[in-house]
């Protein structure tokens, strides 16, 4: 009887709508407006770096990105153990 329970319980976890990504209804207006700017300042940013400086810096946020998402996973991989198993860009 534990072993259906157990199953039925791994079902509800497991389900197509706990891994659905939030969706918010209505987003306040000065939410737009920091994003608007945050996406301005991205492009700004991005036409000022060194095409160099970018390549590198895109690297090192793609490591960050790696780190955090195997963290929250429960992973516990340091930086430099993401690095050799990412692929060159």
């Amino acid at each position: 009887m534990e072993e259906k329970e157990s199953a039925k319980n791994a079902a509800e976890i497991e389900s197509v709508q706990s891994i659905e990504p939030a969706r918010v209804e209505e987003v306040a207006e000065i939410i737009t407006d920091v994003i608007a700017e945050l996406s301005a300042s991205a492009a700004e940013l991005s036409h000022t770096l060194h095409p160099h400086t970018a390549t590198n810096l895109a690297g090192i946020v793609r490591i960050m990105n790696t780190y955090y998402s195997n963290l929250i996973e429960g992973h516990n991989m340091r930086p430099e153990t993401s690095r050799g198993r990412l692929p060159e860009t």
